[in-house]
C-alpha cells in the first residue's frame, strides 16, 4: 500500500507540474523558465512545511515528500534551463535564474518550515 500511495501522489505531482508548464509556456528559447521556477519554490515551501509537520503521520509524509514533490519539482529540468541558457550565452538569463531559484527555494522551504504549525 505504501508503494501504492507514492506512486499516486507522483501522479498527482506530475499533472500538477505539466499544468504548470501548460499554464506559464516558456515563449522562447532561453527565456526566464517560470513554470520551473513556481513549482521548485512552491515544492521547497511544501517540503519545509512537510518536514516539520506533527498532524502528518511519517507514511503519509514520506509518501507526500518522494511521491508529490518528487514529481512535482523539477531538478533535471532546472539544470537542463541552465545549460541551455549557457550554451546560448545568455549568461544573465542564466546567473539571474540560478540565483533566484536557489534563493527563493531555500527561503520557501524555511517558510515552509517556520509556517508548519499553522498549515499541516
Amino acid at each position: 500500500m505504501f508503494w501504492i500511495s507514492i506512486a499516486a501522489f507522483g501522479a498527482l505531482g506530475a499533472v500538477l507540474r505539466t499544468a504548470f508548464s501548460h499554464f506559464l509556456p516558456v515563449t522562447s528559447v532561453g527565456a526566464f523558465p517560470w513554470a520551473l521556477f513556481l513549482v521548485n519554490v512552491l515544492g521547497s515551501f511544501l517540503a519545509g512545511a512537510l518536514a516539520q509537520s506533527s498532524f502528518v503521520t511519517p507514511a503519509v509524509k514520506m509518501a507526500l515528500m518522494m511521491g508529490f514533490l518528487g514529481a512535482l519539482t523539477t531538478f533535471s529540468a532546472y539544470s537542463l534551463e541552465l545549460i541551455k541558457m549557457m550554451e546560448q550565452g545568455k549568461w544573465a538569463s542564466f546567473a539571474v535564474f540560478m540565483l533566484a531559484q536557489n534563493l527563493f527555494a531555500l527561503a520557501a522551504c524555511w517558510a515552509g518550515w517556520k509556517s508548519s504549525y499553522f498549515l499541516l
